[in-house]
Parts: C-alpha cells; structure tokens; sequence
C-alpha cells in the first residue's frame, strides 16, 4: 500500500466500480481500492 494511482488508474477504477465489474491487470496498485474485485495476472 501507499502506491499513488494515476488520474487515468483512478478512471479505470471507478467505472469499473460503478459498473460492478472485475479489473483485470497486470497492475498490483490497484488492490488497494477498497471493494474494487482485482484480477492480478502474471
């Protein structure tokens, strides 16, 4: 945690919560959005 999200990562996310969705990434920061469901590939 303590990772800084980007405006655009920030965008991502909320659409994808707004939308009740799960992100798929290669991106870990993004784990430390509270009630975002995060797909971390490898």
């Amino acid at each position: 945690m303590g990772t800084t999200l980007s405006a655009f990562d920030l965008l991502i996310a909320s659409i994808t919560l707004n939308n009740n969705m799960t992100l798929v990434t290669l991106d870990k920061s993004f784990e430390s959005i509270p009630n975002l469901y995060v797909l971390i590939l490898n």
